[in-house]
């Protein structure tokens, strides 16, 4: 006779508990005093973020915006100043940086350039309000320092250092618009670029040395190249151009492996190619 309450009470908090698992998700919504939405926060049956997440100043302009995943930020997210200026735009994976992340300042200027790679900062830039970068300067002064001393040693290192800086930049204007398809498995992707480019940063040929055995993830790499209009410049120590580089787009999900940026001036044999700072 005691075993039936026990079961009956069994079956009853599992019921409840399905029950809680199954419900979907919520929107937690909150306003201002004067009516206008403060934000609206999807989120699971446990109460963590889980959806689309956005926020607005009290004069109605968007605060910030975001993609959640059972509590992790995932995907594309970015704010804006009170006045409708964009503050900083990045992306996540199930809450790891991922990317490049820019921040801008309220008058609508780059402030910083962030590179990740597995969630650690690879690469830094800080802008002042003059538009110039400290990288900038330090080129600048070593281009002097390379004048003054006229070796062609010092110069070989000057050019060599600015090319590893312009190969990140180059990294940073390709990662606007490059957004890869959803992954299918666990199979690696890649596909490689030659791309000439001129001294002022025109694009004037695409050459594809490898490709995908995925066919969107080769279209998602075209598409990025022809949105873009053209790279940074090159370094006055690269010359006039033009010069060839090989840009590698590769599967996200697993650790990247270490790759190198190549330039090479047009008709230059393979094996004169030089390689400049880390992909």
């Amino acid at each position: 006779m005691s075993r039936i309450p026990w079961r009956r009470a069994f079956l009853a908090g599992f019921a409840v508990f399905l029950f809680a698992c199954s419900r979907p998700p919520s929107v937690l919504k909150g306003s201002y005093p004067s009516g206008v939405p403060k934000y609206h926060v999807a989120v699971d049956s446990a109460g963590k973020k889980h959806g689309p997440e956005t926020w607005w100043f009290d004069n109605g302009k968007a605060r910030y915006q975001a993609q959640n995943v059972h509590g992790l930020r995932h995907g594309a997210y970015q704010a804006w100043y009170p006045g409708g200026n964009l503050w900083y735009q990045g992306r996540d994976s199930l809450g790891v940086h991922r990317d490049t992340l820019r921040a801008w300042r309220q008058d609508g200027k780059l402030q910083a350039i962030r590179v990740f790679q597995g969630g650690t900062v690879v690469y830094l830039e800080s802008i002042d309000a003059s538009g110039l970068s400290k990288e900038d300067k330090r080129r600048l002064e070593a281009e002097a320092e390379a004048r003054l001393q006229d070796s062609a040693q010092a110069w070989a290192a000057a050019r060599r250092n600015s090319l590893s800086l312009w190969s990140l930049r180059v990294r940073a204007s390709v990662e606007t618009y490059w957004i890869p398809p959803k992954r299918k498995g666990s199979v690696d992707h890649k596909s490689v670029a030659r791309i000439r480019v001129q001294g002022d940063g025109r694009i004037t040929d695409v050459t594809w040395l490898e490709k995908s055995a995925w066919p969107a993830f080769n279209e998602k790499a075209a598409k990025a190249l022809r949105r873009m209009k053209k790279f940074p410049p090159l370094p006055t120590e690269a010359g006039a151009g033009p010069l060839d580089i090989r840009y590698e787009f590769v599967s996200l999900g697993k650790k990247p492996r270490a790759g190198k940026l190549q330039l090479r001036r047009p008709g230059v044999a393979k094996d004169e190619t030089e390689e400049v700072g880390e992909k």
